[in-house]
């Protein structure tokens, strides 16, 4: 699908995925994986609407760049460069959406952040476009007013935002209705597949290791909260008097190492288990008070036999 004004694709142009597409799509998956810290802080209906709102505006960008690749790859430093800009913009983008909603009375934190990520993603998608299609420009304003939508989205209470983010969206979606783009672009499908396959597998490498990392972490955690109930139960102990301290003993917390607080003390137990808690040396220090009593106190009868058999004649 080409215009005569336009030239056809030449043997320049990319048949196969570029390296920098891929650092490419890395960033744009951390960002869309950003999505999820919404629903983690609030399982509701109106955090689904907000991811779906932000999903859908920024996958059609991404859309945008897979079209601009796939017209022509930046080979040239300047171009690589203003892709790497793109990238930049996707990730102030991610890092802005959990904070990106406020609520019914106040705005989000970040939302202008965001807005201002999308503003400098949609202005280089631009600019690098006009080098290789001029027909973009009759995209561009869409894209543009989209851009100032979600920075709007990003000064006003939950309520409005809905309404401009949707707003934002629509324009987009129904922008191929006023510029029809039939004849005006050219198009590599086997491009468009490899791209995107390539994509769903690093979202499924990025899916991977943040399951790996939350597993991880719950099981810190768990031995945390033991090594805390140990620390209060040893603080009990200690307040009951020195009878319920001899009694007390570190629990071993099997397959990880706590970090003793300052107020601990800690020992490596074999097989990578740990022992935390004053009652650890509370315990080892009264056992060793009561091995030197019992010497004592043998020692001492030891004697007092020797002076009787001595006073009978067997002396």
């Amino acid at each position: 699908m080409t215009s005569q004004n336009e030239p056809r694709r030449g043997t320049d142009l990319p048949q196969r995925v570029s390296t920098l597409e891929l650092f490419f799509d890395l960033v744009f998956v951390f960002t869309i994986t950003q999505l999820t810290s919404i629903l983690a802080r609030d399982m509701s209906f109106a955090a689904a609407g907000q991811v779906l709102l932000i999903f859908g505006v920024l996958w059609w960008m991404y859309g945008a760049y897979a079209w601009l690749t796939n017209t022509r790859t930046p080979v040239q430093a300047p171009e690589r460069l203003l892709l790497l800009v793109g990238m930049a913009g996707f990730l102030i983008i991610g890092l802005a959406i959990p904070h990106a909603f406020g609520t019914s009375t106040t705005h989000g934190r970040d939302g202008v952040a965001l807005g201002i990520g999308y503003l400098l993603v949609v202005l280089v998608h631009g600019g690098l476009f006009l080098r290789v299609n001029r027909n973009i420009q009759l995209v561009i304003p869409f894209n543009l007013a989209s851009a100032l939508l979600v920075i709007i989205a990003g000064l006003v209470p939950s309520g409005a935002a809905y309404a401009l983010w949707a707003a934002a969206l629509a324009l987009q979606v129904l922008s191929p209705l006023v510029v029809p783009v039939r004849g005006r672009f050219t198009i590599a499908p086997a491009h468009f597949v490899e791209r995107h396959g390539a994509l769903i597998i690093v979202a499924f490498g990025e899916s991977v290791a943040d399951i790996g990392i939350g597993a991880e972490g719950q099981r810190g955690s768990r031995c945390r909260a033991e090594a805390r109930d140990r620390e209060s139960r040893c603080r009990a102990a200690r307040r009951t008097g020195p009878r319920a301290s001899r009694r007390r003993d570190a629990v071993p917390c099997r397959g990880c190492a706590v970090p003793p607080h300052a107020s601990d003390r800690h020992a490596v137990v074999p097989g990578g288990g740990c022992r935390t808690g004053p009652g650890l040396l509370a315990g080892r220090g009264h056992a060793v008070r009561r091995g030197r009593d019992r010497a004592a106190h043998g020692s001492g009868r030891g004697h007092d036999r020797r002076r009787a058999l001595g006073a009978a004649g067997y002396g």
